[in-house]
């Protein structure tokens, strides 16, 4: 006696896809429960098919759209040319029998299968579609992605590899997040600026991430090697989206030009960010893989138009350029995570307490440059919610230039009732007895120590000794000490950001 339908569809509900598809052989009301229950669709399952397995799928997939009415997801991934006739008999079949079809992913397919796809996509005409991924095969190959701004309903987007387009209206205008990525470190940058000829259009995006940029994409090659990348562009086509909530992603430091490699240092704040008064994460770096630094720089004073409503912020802070902005540096309420790099002490506001009330994570200085990390121990205790601090250099550059960046005590930091969670990453020459102090700290459960070095001679091994024994009436109380520098690096941005 087979069981009522219902309760095989609760049954294959509460399965994982690897059980579904055993399900699914078993017998016919199986696989119908599965079909009725299927929201979610992968092709091929597994890189590791055999090209005939993979177009056997595609064409039984095909077949039995009309089982498949349920279907939210598609994605189609590592399909080579020869699969161009039964991946668009799936995708038109998807498009009749799929009312709920939201989000397509196309990942890593043949150039001419990823036109023909996105084509097909734009005639299908496809109601309910709102989110689309397109990941290139490789970095040799770009993406066809004119057909894409014909996608109306599109209100996501995530292009990750170089662009080819032949039209400026490439992107959809009713986007409201949109990510652009390079498909790898190895090959950063998406193909040049035809992304900001096409921005303009989305005046009502909400989010943006980039991922992997280098400076050809935000303007054109300098003339010489010793100018400067003029971001004019970037400035105007960003600076109009005042819609934005987040404003996100790491750019690659150097650019490959015709005949030379160019640098990004970073992007003024009063030239981007007047017109953004909607930014709640403003998160912006460059550098590399193993060196970041906040890309957005400038007074605090030229954050006024965000302060009441940014939430996360990467920034470097430079010093007013007189008495009188100095005077103007706002307050920030909302601000919850923050990474600040200081070029000079007079870089702080006058009251660190009374600018950021509520940040709670806060990371002081980079591993880039030596320039941003000034340290003020005194202010940063003063902080009256912070519960994780991380406190970075550069390695080796303070011995190389001999600039002293503390002021205050270490062990100042002690006086920061809410602080938790404590890490130091290439501190040079760092006083060890305040550092031990800080073990000693009730408030404080986690101390990390990574590459640094001491005013006295210390291995690392004898330093987490004395730091447990300091401790060791302590209950719950961690001490990490490592020989090499923080990694990965803190910052304010996610993992498949960094991952390009």
């Amino acid at each position: 006696m087979s069981l009522p339908t219902e309760v095989l569809t609760l049954i294959v509900a509460h399965t994982d896809a690897n059980t579904r598809h055993a399900l699914r052989a078993a017998s016919r009301g199986l696989r119908n429960a599965v079909d009725a229950n299927c929201k979610a669709l992968t092709l091929p399952r597994t890189r590791t098919c055999s090209p005939a397995a993979v177009l056997l799928a595609l064409q039984s997939a095909a077949a039995c759209c009309n089982r498949w009415g349920g279907v939210r997801a598609l994605t189609l991934k590592d399909l080579g040319a020869e699969c161009m006739r039964p991946a668009l008999a799936l995708l038109n079949g998807a498009a009749r029998h799929c009312p709920e079809l939201s989000t397509i992913t196309l990942a890593r397919l043949d150039c001419k299968l990823s036109l023909a796809l996105t084509s097909c996509l734009s005639s299908c005409r496809l109601a309910s579609l709102t989110s689309l991924a397109l990941t290139a095969s490789n970095h040799g190959e770009s993406l066809p992605l004119t057909p894409v701004g014909e996608l109306s309903s599109l209100t996501a987007l995530t292009v990750i590899g170089r662009a080819d387009v032949a039209s400026a209206a490439w992107l959809p205008p009713g986007l409201r997040r949109l990510r652009l990525g390079a498909l790898d470190l190895e090959h950063p940058g998406i193909g040049g600026t035809s992304w900001l000829d096409a921005i303009g259009a989305c005046r009502g995006l909400e989010v943006l991430e980039l991922s992997w940029l280098d400076g050809l994409d935000l303007g054109p090659e300098p003339d010489h090697p010793d100018d400067e990348f003029d971001f004019t562009k970037f400035y105007s086509s960003i600076g109009q989206l005042t819609n934005l909530r987040e404003l996100i992603g790491v750019f690659y430091r150097e650019a490959n030009g015709l005949a030379e490699i160019y640098s990004i240092d970073g992007f003024e704040a009063h030239l981007l960010l007047p017109k953004l008064t909607a930014l709640q994460r403003l998160a912006l770096y460059t550098g590399f893989e193993d060196q970041m630094d906040p890309a957005i720089k400038g007074p605090l004073s030229s954050l006024a138009a965000q302060c009441a409503t940014l939430e996360e912020l990467a920034f470097g802070a430079l010093p007013a350029a007189d008495d009188a902005d100095a005077a103007l540096v706002p307050c920030f309420p909302r601000l919850d995570g923050l990474h600040i790099t200081f070029s000079q002490h007079k870089s702080y506001p006058p009251s660190l307490r009374s600018t950021f009330p509520a940040v709670s994570r806060l990371i002081v200085g980079c591993n880039a440059s030596y320039y941003g990390a000034v340290v003020d121990f005194d202010a940063v205790a003063s902080l009256p919610c912070c519960t994780s601090l991380s406190i970075m250099e550069a390695p080796d550059m303070p011995e190389l230039s001999g600039i002293s960046d503390f002021y205050g005590r270490i062990d100042a930091l002690s006086r920061c009732s809410t602080l938790r969670h404590v890490r130091l990453s290439s501190l040079f020459k760092a006083p060890l007895e305040e550092c031990l102090e800080l073990a000693i700290a009730p408030q404080i459960r986690v101390l990390e120590m990574h590459g640094c070095t001491f005013d006295d001679e210390v291995s690392p091994n004898a330093l987490a000794t004395s730091l447990r024994v300091v401790a060791r009436r302590r209950e719950g109380f961690s001490v990490v000490v490592e020989p090499r520098p923080l990694s990965p690096l803190p910052c304010l941005l996610p993992h498949d950001i960094l991952d390009g």
